[in-house]
């Protein structure tokens, strides 16, 4: 039984952390509209605020997330689960948009993976 508030959109967006100087980018594995988990290679300290930037086709949004939860997934990633502190409205559309293209993929019999990808708002 799924005990989110939410549904989580799968993802692979390549994201990037403001706030802290590291050399290559994080994938969003999946998102709601009050947070995300994302896949790194590093493993970055839990109720750390900081600085996501996320690529998109108007621009660089830039939001504030706080890490809830680490898990180490192998020897060298990890997901972070973080929570949105505030939320922009132009991650709120993102988010809405993203919500109606996955459920009309998960509707078609021709696509066994749901995997969503930056598409503009």
């Amino acid at each position: 039984m799924e005990r989110r508030a939410c549904e989580r959109i799968p993802s692979n967006l390549k994201v990037r952390f403001f706030s802290v100087d590291l050399p290559d980018s994080a994938v969003v594995t999946n998102f709601t509209r009050n947070g995300m988990c994302i896949r790194t290679s590093y493993c970055l300290p839990c109720d750390n605020s900081l600085e996501l930037l996320i690529p998109l086709n108007k621009g660089i949004l830039k939001l504030h997330v706080r890490i809830r939860r680490i898990k180490q997934l192998d020897d060298i990633h990890y997901a972070l689960g973080v929570e949105l502190i505030d939320t922009p409205e132009e991650y709120r559309e993102f988010v809405r948009i993203q919500r109606k293209v996955f459920k009309a993929l998960k509707k078609s019999p021709f696509n066994k993976h749901y995997r969503l990808f930056n598409y503009d708002l």
